[in-house]
């Protein structure tokens, strides 16, 4: 994971956020995102940021192929 705080933020109770987040078509067991947050007047960026998220199998050991539900999931998007 990495992230970079891009302007100085102070969350307050009524702040508004634009918030981006984008998924990355990547080949093998994992799951790509990056995120992009914003303040929504004035779109100066806050966060930018991404994550790899990896598959497992029910024993806890690491996949190494894309597993059958998520490549089902993916073909359904094209």
């Amino acid at each position: 994971q990495t992230h970079r705080r891009l302007h100085p933020f102070l969350f307050r109770h009524h702040t508004l956020l634009d918030v981006k987040i984008t998924w990355l078509d990547k080949p093998g067991a994992k799951i790509c995102f990056t995120y992009e947050i914003r303040k929504a007047g004035s779109g100066d960026v806050v966060l930018k940021a991404d994550t790899i998220q990896l598959f497992t199998t029910h024993d806890g050991l690491l996949e190494t192929s894309e597993p059958g539900f998520y490549r089902h999931w993916k073909e359904s998007l094209k």
